[in-house]
């Protein structure tokens, strides 16, 4: 089938051919002859296709207008030069925002010897003076030993008073026969007799005397042995675990038993490796609290502890050195084991280390 729409002519005048099999006649000044594939657009719709153009061929302006790269490229130069900044400022302190607040002094007891927890003087809670007895430990038999000992001795000591008296009479008795054998009156054999009664007397004494001494000997060591198993508070503090699960106990020479800490307290914290030469005792520092962060507090360094632990960290072992700063005040109901946030005071460090610190 054909069609013969009205074509169009440059002049206005002329016409056009078109067939279903898509070949179309059109002229303009003339006859024109062309091959098209489609069905003709529409006047308007051209127009529409040459506003698409610009979203389907946009130019550089339009790209860098339309992704923001010059504002990504400022903010990116922005945060490079903020980070170049940082380093290259010189660093003057340093910070441990897990802080601890320990006990200026702790000591954890373990039993001295195997035997039976007696005797517990305290609870957990309870202050103590420095030389106050806590607890003993003390051997199954130790304490009945103890108190044959001392019946022994209580018994020699009967005994060899008695002996004593016996032999005070058996001199006066010998006084009184040598009285009488000078006044002829009695014979010598009768005073040698009496001398020699007195003579084992005092062996006897003398005897008694020795095994008296022997038992208080004995009885001392036991003494002593308790003694050993004696615990004492070496400093004024507060005991901080429970002792009653030890009670009564039966436990073995170096098992825990309870911690002793003392009242005053310090903060703990921990430093790296590099900045340790950085701090130096009696430098100055500052002391956030997070159980009363509304106010920070001044302190001192106090020292540090006498070794380095090991700090793994981006698959490198480091070791940080355990910083103590003792405070001006403390605030009341602060506890050992809370955690605080710590800056020190420290010496300026160039930005290359700093780099390497950061990185490492």
């Amino acid at each position: 089938m054909t069609e013969h729409p009205n074509g169009n002519n440059g002049n206005g005048n002329g016409e056009g051919h078109h067939n279903g099999n898509g070949n179309g006649h059109s002229n303009g000044n003339g006859n024109g002859h062309g091959a098209s594939q489609g069905v003709y657009l529409p006047k308007d719709r051209f127009a529409a296709v040459d506003l698409t153009k610009p979203r389907l061929f946009p130019t550089k302006r339009e790209v860098v207008k339309k992704t923001g790269i010059w504002k990504n490229l400022a903010l990116f130069i922005l945060i490079c030069s903020a980070a170049l900044a940082w380093f290259a400022s010189p660093k003057s302190m340093v910070r441990d925002s897990k802080a601890v607040v320990v006990p200026s002094r702790r000591v954890d007891f373990a039993s001295p010897r195997d035997g039976f927890v007696t005797q517990v003087f305290f609870k957990e809670g309870d202050s103590v003076r420095e030389g106050d007895l806590l607890l003993t430990v003390e051997s199954k038999d130790e304490r009945a030993r103890i108190d044959d000992t001392q019946w022994e001795i209580k018994a020699f000591r009967k005994e060899l008073s008695a002996e004593k008296d016996e032999a005070r009479l058996l001199f006066l008795k010998l006084s009184e026969l040598k009285r009488l054998h000078q006044m002829g009156s009695l014979r010598e054999e009768v005073v040698e007799e009496a001398g020699l009664g007195l003579q084992v007397k005092e062996k006897r004494i003398a005897s008694l005397r020795i095994k008296l001494n022997q038992t208080q000997e004995r009885e001392n060591f036991l003494k002593n042995r308790i003694h050993e198993g004696e615990i004492r508070a070496p400093f004024k503090g507060k005991v901080i675990s429970d002792i009653g699960l030890r009670e009564k106990a039966f436990v073995k020479e170096g098992d825990f038993l309870f911690t002793l800490a003392s009242e005053d307290s310090l903060v703990e914290m921990l430093i790296k490796e590099g900045d340790y030469a950085r701090i130096e005792p009696g430098g100055r520092a500052r002391v956030k609290f997070y159980a009363f962060p509304e106010r920070t507090y001044e302190g001192l360094v106090a020292g540090f502890k006498h070794f380095a632990e090991p700090l793994p960290k981006s698959g490198i072992t480091r070791h940080a050195v355990r910083v103590l700063v003792r405070m001006n005040t403390i605030p009341l109901g602060i506890q050992n084991g809370m955690s605080a946030k710590v800056t020190l005071e420290a010496k300026s460090q160039s930005p290359l280390r700093r780099f390497y610190d950061e990185l490492f």
